[in-house]
């Protein structure tokens, strides 16, 4: 079982591979990764609300493909209602296509740990559901900035996007935060002794595979760990029974 639980969907203004819905499948198909997380790049970007709006659509129509739901940490009151709007099951009761909250403190050029973060926090607790946070070598992108949140709600879950990226010295420092954090692989840093640092200060019990596409071709983190780590089990906890049970995919 392959599970990306870093990925995008929809146009970036870079010239990278506008990947349709299926596309992404089929892409999926060629590396073998049975199901992938994905965020809208509208969402992202430009406009979370109508590209989760979006994202929902593409969602119920490919069961492979599971989703975020983007927040913005400059509108609270309208990220509260996103989450919940989809954070919970449908009202058909079929398992929620939305398995997981993502912030992009880059982006949106505002820290994590504000009072919108922990507004947003609690939202994502109560719903249980993970936050996935971009996490690179800023100061509005420090993995540092998950310890306020974690002394407030320490039981949520939270997953380093690209684990510090530049910084992931700094993922390491606080991989003992909480039993909670996640350490997420995928950054243009794919050298296999970030990896294996990761494993041994997060356990291979917390460490995630993504290949943030469509921004990264999916060969680069697989590349990664296949270089890296040769133990068959180690590598099955890390390219999916790590996200399938954090998740709670079905």
């Amino acid at each position: 079982m392959t599970v990306d639980v870093h990925a995008h969907l929809g146009h970036w203004s870079f010239p990278i591979a506008d990947l349709s819905a299926s596309d992404l499948v089929s892409q999926m198909d060629r590396w073998k990764i049975d199901k992938t997380i994905i965020s809208s790049s509208r969402a992202v970007r430009y406009d979370f609300i109508t590209g989760n709006k979006e994202l929902a659509m593409v969602l119920h129509a490919e069961e492979r493909l599971f989703g975020y739901i983007t927040v913005n940490l400059h509108y609270p009151e309208e990220s509260l209602a996103q989450i919940r709007t989809y954070g919970t099951d449908n009202p058909e009761g079929r398992a929620r296509r939305f398995v997981g909250v993502k912030i992009h403190p880059m982006i949106q050029q505002k820290r994590f740990d504000t009072n919108a973060g922990f507004r947003i926090a609690e939202a994502a607790f109560m719903a249980d559901l993970p936050i996935l946070i971009h996490t690179y070598g800023s100061e509005r992108e420090t993995p540092l900035q998950v310890l306020p949140v974690l002394r407030r709600f320490p039981n949520l879950k939270i997953i380093l996007a690209h684990a510090g990226g530049f910084d992931w010295y700094l993922a390491n420092e606080i991989a003992n935060a909480g039993s909670h954090v996640y350490a997420e692989i995928c950054s243009s840093c794919t050298t296999g002794d970030k990896l294996l640092q990761l494993i041994g200060t997060f356990g291979d019990d917390r460490v995630l595979f993504g290949t943030d596409t469509t921004l990264f071709h999916p060969g680069y983190a697989l590349g990664m760990v296949e270089e890296a780590i040769p133990d068959a089990s180690s590598r099955s906890r890390l390219m999916g029974d790590n996200a399938q049970e954090l998740f709670r995919l079905p």
